[in-house]
């Protein structure tokens, strides 16, 4: 009752808040968490207990915190330390966000238990106390440029900037990355030159409209039209008379650089010709400006040739020397056509670079470029669903290890996590899952729908499953 304010907490949507659907709210409190815990499966009433602790949580007080502060004298130097205790702790004592369990260890804490860990707590002190100094760490620390927008960054930026709707962020990320606008490297999104080129176009011929304020306003008269302060009609009319006349500017000064290409202050290796960065059906890539008498390409992330390069139409192949990134090199003897034994080609699509059969559209054989795929590695572990394969290590296309059945395609099962023979001691399956946190390490868990069994793994078996 002590973090029970005297009012109800009413919550109520900030002005042009970009709102989602109805948020999960219980609607009956006759049933808390823990009477309904032997009906439901242990994924169901985690569930349910969260939404019930979060919405009980947000009916009560805040956490209350003592911060305390001390300065120490060092000589001619002041050093700082800050500390808090709580004191009363409110909603805390229902609900807690902790850090996900998943997370990098840069991804910082979340909630109140992590900010707990960074300030820690004060030992008793008095006013002119001497203390031992036991350690002094001096750290230097630079400036860096601001970090490349993550998924969940970007998210985050456009919610501030009042860009799109909680509905339409997952189109526009998809949109950045279908259209090959961005490239993404350890989690972040990196312009591609396509990208930087298409920007750069549109803010020449469209800087008035391109830009967060001019889309968080256009919102915003969404808004008001909604709520019937401004006619739609109206609204549709001056948006079209302004884009009109830009799109007429646009189509007089932008270049046409499907047709034209864009210089790369680069010169062909074959003929002298300036370099320029095309657009293919299958991608983006560098060509002379001497074609169709000089045939010369390359992929957009291969260095500069040095030497003669095979021909190619229009852009659908690609050099040996742009095949390198993948795997293959330019000395790299191409074996012919298994199909139909004719010459195989690099080739580059939206989807990577690959061997294709010269004998297309006859022979539609490919290839992928690059080692060859390691042989499925045995488990041991017998199949779940069909009882007859075994379970084996696997690589998907992208690079991820799996377990899937021997008998694929006959039998189709497969799992994410290491299967290891190891019977489980609660409902008897004949082997369990390997997991591995960073806060837990190496554990063991039940994949039988309903048992919930999950076992720490001991000491020798967590290192050997860090070093595998």
């Amino acid at each position: 009752a002590a973090a029970v304010p005297e009012k109800p907490n009413r919550y109520q949507s900030k002005k042009g808040a970009q709102d989602a659907h109805e948020a999960i709210r219980p609607t009956l409190f006759d049933l808390p968490p823990d009477s309904v815990r032997d009906f439901l499966k242990p994924d169901e009433w985690k569930l349910y207990k969260l939404i019930w602790d979060r919405f009980i949580a947000s009916q009560m007080l805040p956490a209350v915190f003592d911060v305390t502060q001390a300065d120490i004298e060092n000589g001619p130097y002041v050093l700082r330390a800050t500390g808090r205790v709580m004191k009363s702790p409110g909603f805390l004592a229902v609900y807690r966000e902790t850090p996900d369990e998943d997370a990098p260890a840069d991804a910082g804490a979340g909630g109140a238990d992590g900010e707990e860990a960074a300030e820690g707590m004060l030992p008793p002190l008095t006013e002119g106390q001497a203390l031992n100094l036991v350690k002094l760490l001096s750290e230097q620390k630079f400036t860096q440029p601001p970090a490349q927008y993550s998924e969940a960054t970007l998210v985050k930026a456009l919610e501030e900037n009042g860009i799109g709707r909680p509905s339409t962020y997952a189109t526009i990320l998809s949109t950045l990355t279908d259209r090959d606008y961005v490239d993404k490297a350890e989690g972040r999104f990196r312009p591609s030159p396509l990208g930087s080129l298409v920007n750069g176009m549109l803010q020449k011929g469209f800087h008035d409209i391109l830009n967060e304020g001019y889309t968080a306003a256009l919102e915003e008269q969404l808004d008001r039209i909604e709520d019937g302060e401004v006619a739609w009609k109206q609204a549709v009319a001056d948006f079209d008379e302004k884009f009109s006349q830009d799109l007429e500017t646009a189509g007089e000064q932008m270049p046409n650089v499907k047709k034209e290409g864009v210089p790369t202050g680069e010169t062909c290796p074959n003929c002298g010709s300036p370099l320029l960065m095309r657009f293919g059906r299958y991608g983006t890539f560098i060509g002379c400006s001497n074609y169709p008498d000089c045939k010369y390409t390359r992929d957009m992330a291969a260095p500069a040739a040095k030497s003669d390069a095979p021909a190619a139409a229009n852009g659908e192949a690609v050099t040996a020397e742009g095949a390198a990134a993948a795997g293959a090199t330019a000395e790299e003897e191409i074996p012919p056509c298994e199909v139909c034994g004719k010459p195989m080609q690099i080739r580059r699509s939206r989807y990577g670079t690959f061997y294709g059969c010269t004998g297309y559209p006859d022979c539609k054989n490919l290839r992928k470029i690059g080692p060859k795929p390691q042989a499925p590695k045995p488990t041991g572990v017998t199949c779940p669903e069909c009882g007859k394969g075994e379970m084996q290590e696997k690589s998907s296309r992208r690079g991820k290890t799996f377990w899937s059945c021997s008998r694929y395609p006959d039998c189709k099962a497969a799992l994410w996590k290491k299967p290891v023979l190891r019977p489980c001691p609660d409902c008897g399956a004949s082997f369990l899952l390997e997991k591995v946190t960073k806060r837990h390490g190496t554990q063991y868990i039940c994949n039988t729908e309903g048992c919930g069994h999950i076992e720490d793994a001991a000491p020798d078996e967590t290192a050997e499953a860090v070093s595998a």
